[in-house]
């Protein structure tokens, strides 16, 4: 395949989702897709005992589940309206100069990383030749990953935004 042909693959090519059913995907080859959100950590300040179990988790999930998973990682532009709409109630109330400066900074603070920062998150695909065969699998991955909280089902929107998002790097999402 040459490599002009691969730049041309639009995501109807790649993932051809044919209709949502229920919370799922069922695609235009009759099968079934669903995403999950993986959970992430902090792994850089948890305990060494905290990290082992972390890694043993997934571990004992790879050696269980053998079927054909797809991670991938996103890469979201940090939101801080909420906290930018906080300072500036606050700074508009507030009397005292230096508190005032200290206010000033933070909301530059907060601007600074909605501009320059971005929060990555991960999702893990799974793909099923039937409603049944993807209901097994659902139950499999929760069982094993659920319960260390590691991760987490996710709505059909934000499903469709994150299809959207693979499709179209350029996009903002889920502002």
């Amino acid at each position: 395949m040459s490599r002009k042909t691969q730049e041309e693959k639009t995501l109807e090519d790649i993932v051809p989702v044919a209709t949502v059913e229920g919370d799922v995907f069922r695609l235009q080859d009759g099968t079934y897709m669903d995403v999950l959100q993986i959970v992430t950590k902090d792994l850089a300040n948890m305990t060494i005992e905290g990290l082992q179990y972390e890694n043993l988790q997934f571990q004992n999930f790879y050696k269980v589940y053998s079927d054909d998973i797809k991670i991938i990682a996103l890469n979201f532009p940090k939101n801080t309206k909420t906290q930018q709409k906080y300072f500036k109630h606050k700074m508009a109330h507030e009397k005292n100069e230096v508190y005032l400066r200290e206010l000033q900074d933070q909301y530059d603070n907060l601007q600074w990383l909605e501009k320059r920062n971005t929060e990555r998150e991960y999702y893990m695909f799974l793909f099923a030749r039937n409603t049944e065969d993807l209901h097994n699998k659902q139950v499999r991955i929760y069982h094993n990953l659920e319960d260390s909280n590691q991760i987490t089902k996710i709505s059909v929107e934000k499903k469709k935004q994150i299809l959207f998002s693979i499709n179209n790097m350029v996009s903002k999402v889920f502002i």
